[in-house]
């Protein structure tokens, strides 16, 4: 009874609030429709990045983004740390989505494979390149000076061009390249990738066939339409700046970057190290080569003497004196080194006549020059031209060049010395015929303890100190000396330069 009462007390619904019911619960599916779709758009879209992010490009089979990223990291802490060139370079493919939209996502992501091969082969190392954006690449290129870079964008666009060929039904697909480099157009690894995405969308935008170098101009949006192809969002967009950083992430990049520069710093120093350790243990060596040397013939003529006739004692003490003059060269350069190092070098300086201290160095060196029969040719001014400097140092300068020259240039080989002024300076050149400089040892030339191992081959080993001393002392003095050659066997000269005091 009462259910029955119940049922007759419930009201009844009409037909037009039904209608309303059912046309709200029919929004509220339509509604939870739309954001179930969403939600599942961005979850793929998600895990595409994801994917790109873990594994290497589906399509293109390059390097994914990460790897790409971490590679850019470490090539600009190594730019940091060795101040060496580094380019990026931003690769767009015009009118892509046109091409898909007629010719299928399939075709899409063969002409992409097609390109990217082709990519690899025109900047020879696949593994700097990354695919970038729906139809874009990036091209890491370290230590590449902008001449370089211009050259593999060149070849890129060369290589895509016979890729992306012409079609009678649809536009032309087209190539831009943009490119950034460090650390002008950016000091982190984004803003470096951000440079090159706004040249790259400003070549697009201008039609440039050619590499387009990023100007801080265009981080301004341009002012025409944007182009629905282009791989590369307008730089006012929000999605310009795809990778973003939280606070923590960025420290941990900077963390990670100075971390990896203190580590490339500590190897290069242990490398120095163990390269200066090698250079002593060879000198010491060396020396003790060089100072055992004479004291062979020294003990033979000691014995000889008395021995022989008293008319052989002359020569005997020749012998003996030339010896202590050589242990006496070797010694004095040592304790030059030792001074310069500490900053103990004392020079005596005076008003002295180049030719007179050139003279001084020619007469010691004259025998030698003469006992191998070479050619001595001397070019001096003939009035007097002074510098201003210690003139014992100064004719050590000289004879160590005259006698570096001797020493290896062959029998009956030219030596010349040359001295020409200007209004402020006084160039003195010694050059000769001899066995040259490899291209190897040449820019180390003035380095203590190094050696050509040509020369050595030629006359046997030295110090290795003689040209430091050189340097070393010339520098005192406010000049410099130069060296060139043409390599082996193409002669040496060496050139100082020293300032000119007035008449």
């Amino acid at each position: 009874m009462n259910a029955r009462q119940g049922d007759k007390a419930r009201p009844a619904v009409s037909p037009e609030a039904l209608n309303e019911r059912l046309v709200a619960v029919n929004e509220e599916l339509v509604l939870s429709l739309i954001e179930a779709q969403k939600r599942a758009e961005t979850s793929a879209r998600l895990l595409e990045e994801m994917s790109l992010s873990i594994g290497p490009d589906a399509v293109t089979h390059l390097p994914n983004r990460a790897l790409l990223l971490d590679r850019l990291v470490q090539a600009m802490a190594s730019a940091r740390l060795h101040q060496s060139p580094l380019a990026l370079l931003a690769v767009d493919v015009g009118h892509f989505a046109e091409f898909v939209a007629r010719r299928g996502k399939h075709a899409g992501d063969a002409a992409l494979r097609l390109l990217a091969g082709h990519m690899g082969e025109a900047v020879g190392k696949v593994e700097t390149i990354s695919r970038h954006g729906a139809h874009g690449f990036l091209v890491l290129l370290p230590e590449a000076m902008l001449h370089e870079a211009r050259a593999v964008a060149q070849r890129v666009i060369e290589a895509t061009d016979s890729t992306i060929g012409p079609d009678d039904d649809m536009p032309q697909l087209t190539v831009s390249v943009g490119g950034a480099l460090f650390p002008d157009h950016g000091q982190s690894p984004l803003d470096l990738i951000s440079s090159a995405e706004a040249a790259v969308y400003w070549a697009g935008q201008n039609k440039e066939r050619g590499l387009v170098i990023f100007d801080r101009s265009m981080r301004q949006p341009p002012q025409p339409e944007p182009d629905e192809s282009a791989a590369f969002p307008r730089p006012s967009d929000e999605a310009f700046f795809r990778t973003t950083e939280s606070p923590l992430q960025a420290c941990l990049r900077h963390a990670n970057e100075q971390l990896l520069l203190a580590s490339m710093m500590s190897m290069d120093k242990k490398e120095l190290a163990e390269k200066a350790l090698r250079r002593q243990t060879d000198f010491l060596a060396v020396l003790a080569h060089e100072l055992r040397t004479p004291l062979t013939p020294i003990s033979l003529a000691a014995a000889m003497m008395s021995e022989v006739e008293a008319s052989e004692i002359p020569r005997l003490q020749n012998v003996i004196s030339r010896q202590i003059v050589h242990i006496s060269r070797l010694l004095t350069d040592l304790l030059d080194v030792s001074r310069i190092n500490t900053g103990k070098v004392r020079l005596k300086r005076e008003a002295v006549s180049i030719t007179s201290v050139l003279n001084q160095s020619i007469d010691t060196c004259a025998p030698a020059i003469a006992l191998r029969a070479q050619v001595l040719t001397t070019t001096l001014p003939e009035n007097p031209i002074r510098v201003l400097g210690d003139p014992v140092r100064l004719a050590q300068v000289f004879t160590n060049l005259l006698d570096n020259a001797s020493k290896y240039t062959p029998e009956r080989g030219a030596i010349d010395v040359l001295v020409s002024v200007d209004e402020a300076s006084v160039i003195v050149t010694v050059k000769d015929s001899g066995i040259g400089v490899s291209a190897e040892a040449l820019p180390h030339i003035f380095e203590p303890f190094v050696q050509d191992s040509t020369a050595v081959a030629f006359n046997g080993g030295g110090l290795g100190i003689g040209l430091t001393v050189v340097r070393d002392m010339i520098e005192a003095h406010g000049g410099r000396v130069e060296v060139h050659s043409n390599g082996e066997n193409a002669g040496t000269s060496f050139t100082v330069t020293l300032g000119r005091l007035g008449d």
